[in-house]
C-alpha cells in the first residue's frame, strides 16, 4: 500500500502544481483585465495630453513653424518666471502642509467615534475627492474664458480685452 501512494504522490502533486500555475495566470490575465480601463483612461486624459503640450512647446501655434527650444528661452527670461515659481513652491507647501493636517485630524476624530458614523462620515467625506479634479478643471476653464466669466472686468485691459471674444 505503501509503494501504490508512493507512485501516486508525485503526479498528484504535478497536478496540484499544475493546477496552481494556471489559476495563478488566469488571475494574472484578470488583473491586467481589471487594470486596462484604468491604463487607457490614465493614457487618454494623462499621457497624451501633456505629451501633445510639451510637442506644442517647441511650435508656433499660430504660424505653425517650428521654433524649438526659443520659446523656452523666452519664458525663462521673462522677469516673472521666477516670483511665479516662488508663489506656486509656497502654495504646493502650504496646501500639503494643511491637508496633512486635516487628514490626521479627520482620521483622529473618525477613529474615535462609533463604526456606523464613522462609516457615514468617511463616504460623506470622500465623495468630494472623487469629483474635485474634473469640476476643478471645469470651474477654472470657466472663470477664466472672458467671454463666460463673471470676472470679465477682470480680465480686460484699459485698452481693450486680453483676448479676441
Amino acid at each position: 500500500m505503501s509503494a501504490m501512494a508512493d507512485t501516486a504522490s508525485p503526479t498528484a502533486a504535478r497536478d496540484r502544481a499544475r493546477a496552481a500555475r494556471r489559476k495563478g495566470q488566469r488571475d494574472t490575465r484578470m488583473a491586467y483585465l481589471l487594470l486596462l480601463p484604468y491604463i487607457v483612461l490614465l493614457v487618454m486624459f494623462g499621457v497624451f495630453p501633456v505629451a501633445y503640450a510639451f510637442g506644442l512647446s517647441f511650435v508656433d501655434t499660430i504660424e505653425s513653424t517650428f521654433y524649438g527650444l526659443a520659446n523656452y528661452e523666452f519664458v525663462f527670461n521673462d522677469f516673472r518666471v521666477p516670483a511665479a515659481a516662488i508663489n506656486v513652491i509656497w502654495f504646493v507647501v502650504i496646501w500639503v502642509a494643511m491637508t496633512m493636517v486635516g487628514v490626521a485630524t479627520l482620521s483622529l476624530m473618525l477613529d474615535s467615534i462609533g463604526r456606523r458614523t464613522a462609516t457615514t462620515l468617511r463616504t460623506i467625506y470622500f465623495l468630494p475627492g472623487a469629483v474635485t479634479s474634473s469640476a476643478v478643471v471645469v470651474l477654472w476653464l470657466f472663470l477664466l474664458d472672458p467671454g463666460v466669466s463673471p470676472f470679465q472686468a477682470c480680465c480686460m485691459r484699459r485698452d481693450g480685452p486680453t483676448a479676441s471674444t
